[in-house]
This record gives C-alpha cells, structure tokens and sequence, in this order.
C-alpha cells in the first residue's frame, strides 16, 4: 500500500524547490525512516512569497531509499536520511491543494510526516492521480535496494556459515 508523506517547505528549504523545473526530474528530499517505494511525497510551502498562496505545489514518488546522502556540504540532506523522488507534478503559479484543503489532513508543519492512510482516497482524488495501478515493492525489495553492502555482507556471512556447519 503507498503511503501519502508531506513534506513543509519554509524559507531555508526553498532553494529544493526552485531546482525542481519539470516533472519527471528527481531531486533529493529529506526522508522518514519508515518511507519505502512508490510511496507519494507532498511538498507544502508555506508563505514563501507574499503573493503566493501556501498549499501543496508538487508532489512525486519515491524511487529510492531511505538512505543517508554524504558528501554534499551544500545540500540541505546532507548528512540526513535521504530519498530520491521522481517529481510526478509541480506547479508554479497556484498550489495543487490549497493550505486550508491540507487543514482537512494535516495540521503539523515542522518536518516530514505521514499523512493517516484513511486520507489516501481524498488526496488522490484532489490530485487526480491513481497510483492502484502501480506494482508494489515489498520492504524486503526496499531493503535490497538502499541498502545493498549491508544485504551482500549478511548474504555472504549466511553462505560462509552454511558451508561450516555442511563440513561439520
């Protein structure tokens, strides 16, 4: 099942959103642990300019991760739980879902957070989209995928000790 996550963007996060130029682009968004593919992220900003409205203004689906991003001092993940999303739909002008609609399902705006799953149905529907159509990934291909090094040590570790209690 995909898990709907909004993300509030304030003023020091606004650079994330002004290099999103396109859907399909894939940026790098700040992540709960507990996020996993083709989950849906909502960027919210907030009074981020005096003549626009606060609201959802694009959204995207995760592609990969969780994972900790390294070695990009000037990224706002640095050194944070990290996903890539693929952006699914961004709009400039005038927000997706406006922040009085968001009142209906969230009323925290400090960090990223899932949104409770008996909302789906209604965001879905404020964002025209369909995401049933889409193959679910198990947490076990989630794992596989960001963290690969830590699946191949374990995998070898469990080859190496069947192979010693085979010649035992």
């Amino acid at each position: 099942m995909t898990t709907i996550y909004i993300l509030p963007l304030r003023s020091k996060e606004m650079p994330l959103f002004e290099q999103i130029q396109t859907a399909g682009q894939v940026v790098q968004l700040p992540a709960a642990r507990d996020m996993h593919l083709d989950d849906v992220v909502l960027l919210h900003l907030g009074n981020w300019h005096l003549s626009q409205e606060s609201g959802i203004y694009a959204y995207g689906s995760v592609i990969y991760g969780p994972y900790i991003l390294e070695g990009h001092p000037d990224h706002l993940c640095n050194n944070k739980n990290t996903v890539d999303v693929r952006v699914d739909r961004i709009e400039h002008d005038n927000p997706i879902i406006t922040h009085e609609q968001c009142k209906r399902f969230t009323g925290q705006y400090r960090s990223i957070h899932a949104i409770c799953d008996g909302f789906n149905d209604s965001i879905k529907a404020l964002l025209n989209i369909d995401y049933s159509s889409k193959p679910q990934k198990s947490k076990l291909g989630n794992k596989l995928n960001s963290y690969p090094k830590t699946i191949e040590k374990r995998t070898l570790l469990g080859i190496e000790l069947q192979k010693k209690q085979t010649k035992s």
